[in-house]
């Protein structure tokens, strides 16, 4: 497994766009992480996780993630960050356990619209949590590189922590 500790940094935190309705429909929000590697342009799905991205752009409105690092980096996988331990070198051991003191509810986003926020307890939500609502919606699967996702370690255990996605991993989808 390659590592590497790479400085994170929410510089931009959260350009929160939006249009009257009549104007057509509101942007996502962006924000924009600075590190030693270059910058990330994040585009935020509101439609698809709206309580996943109200809390993530309260953390970086509130500076949260800034002087933070990627406490996990795996080569072809995918690399997380939001851990409050990270910008402390002598609690390396602590990293990738830390978070902002709560958990917020699980999103599962489905094809016809519905956002479903039950979990029936396991660690994934199994293949039939979106099958009423048409199956998970599209754009809100890791079947892609370069997708931004909560992580946790468990059903309702999410709070800070992300990850990005650099190659496709459909098997984290759900």
């Amino acid at each position: 497994m390659n590592r590497a500790w790479i400085p994170l940094m929410l510089m931009a935190a959260l350009a929160l766009a939006g249009c009257a309705a009549d104007e057509g429909p509101a942007e996502n929000p962006t924000a924009t992480i600075e590190t030693n590697h270059g910058t990330i342009e994040l585009e935020l799905s509101a439609e698809l996780a709206p309580q996943t991205v109200q809390n993530f752009g309260e953390l970086a409105e509130e500076e949260y993630y800034d002087e933070q690092r990627f406490h996990r980096v795996i080569q072809n996988f995918m690399i997380q960050g939001g851990d409050p331990h990270t910008t402390d070198e002598d609690a390396k051991d602590r990293w990738g356990t830390g978070g902002p003191g709560y958990s917020i509810p699980d999103e599962f986003a489905c094809q016809d619209g519905t956002i479903v926020n039950e979990h029936p307890g396991s660690y994934q939500a199994p293949p039939n949590q979106c099958d009423a609502h048409g199956g998970f919606h599209d754009d809100a699967t890791t079947e892609a590189p370069g997708v931004l996702a909560m992580a946790n370690s468990g059903p309702r255990s999410g709070g800070s922590q992300f990850f990005i996605t650099l190659e496709a991993q459909p098997h984290l989808t759900g």
